[in-house]
C-alpha cells in the first residue's frame, strides 16, 4: 500500500518523528497518555476488550493490559518475508518528547468491532484498523493527527496490509468534541483518499485500498 499523500513532507513540517511503540517505549507512552489514561481511564483498551470486559475491568487493569502490550508486543504477521513484529501503536515525538499516538492493527485484534452492531465487519476482507488518535493537548491544531494517519497506513502496508480501515465521526452532523473525536472524522480521512463503504446509525467506516471504492455502499437498515 503507498504511503499516505504527502507523508514524508508531514513529517518534515512539523519535525515529528514517527514510530513503533516498543519494549522501551513504556515511559513515554505513559507520559503522554498522563494519569487519565488518555481519556478515562481507557489506556487505549476500548477496542481490544470485549465491552463487559472493559467495563470490569479498573483503569490500572486496563493500564497493565496496555502495559503487557507495549513491552512484549502483539505476536507476528507475515509479509513474504516472513514473520514481521507487530507495535500496539505507534508514538509521534518531537525533539525527544511524545506528542502523539495512533492504534493501529488488523482488525481481528480488536473483538470490541467485530461485536459491535454499528462497526461489525463490512465483508470478509483481512484488513487493517485505525481504532484511535490521541494527541497532547498542547500540541493540537499542528497536524500531528494528520502525521499520526499517514505513518499508519504506512505501517500497515509494511506489513501486509492491503486495505486500512477507519471509523471516524462524522463532523458534518453537528460539533465534535475532542474528547469524542478519539477515531478521527472523516474530512482528516477523506484528505488520505479513503472512500465510506458502510454507515450504520450515522456512523461511517471508511476505507483506504484496492477497489475500496467499488464495494457496494452499505447503510444499515437502522442508519
Amino acid at each position: 500500500m503507498p504511503r499516505g499523500p504527502g507523508y514524508t513532507s508531514l513529517m518534515q513540517a512539523n519535525k515529528l518523528a514517527i514510530r513503533p511503540a516498543g519494549a522501551d517505549s513504556w515511559p513515554a507512552v505513559e507520559k503522554l497518555f498522563g494519569p487519565r489514561g488518555a481519556c478515562s481511564g481507557c489506556w487505549c483498551m476500548w477496542w481490544r476488550l470485549e465491552r463487559k470486559a472493559f467495563r470490569r475491568a479498573t483503569a490500572a487493569e486496563r493500564r497493565d493490559g496496555l502495559v503487557k502490550l507495549v513491552l512484549g508486543g502483539i505476536g507476528f504477521t507475515e509479509n513474504g518475508k516472513g514473520g514481521t513484529p507487530l507495535a500496539p501503536g505507534l508514538i509521534a515525538w518531537d525533539d525527544g518528547k511524545p506528542v502523539g499516538w495512533v492504534c493501529v492493527g488488523r482488525r481481528s485484534d480488536f473483538p470490541a468491532l467485530a461485536s459491535s452492531p454499528v462497526l461489525k465487519p463490512v465483508d470478509a476482507e483481512p484488513v487493517w484498523s485505525i481504532v484511535c488518535l490521541f494527541v497532547d493537548p498542547k500540541e493540537r491544531g499542528r497536524g500531528v493527527a494528520r502525521a499520526l494517519v499517514a505513518a499508519a497506513v504506512d505501517y500497515a502496508g509494511e506489513r501486509g496490509g492491503r486495505i486500512v480501515e477507519a471509523y471516524p465521526k462524522d463532523e458534518r452532523s453537528g460539533k465534535i468534541e475532542a474528547a469524542a473525536a478519539y477515531t478521527g472524522v472523516v474530512s482528516l480521512y477523506e484528505s488520505f483518499g479513503f472512500v465510506e463503504v458502510a454507515r450504520r446509525r450515522g456512523r461511517p467506516i471508511m476505507r483506504l485500498g484496492p477497489d475500496a471504492s467499488a464495494i457496494p455502499f452499505q447503510s444499515g437498515s437502522f442508519s
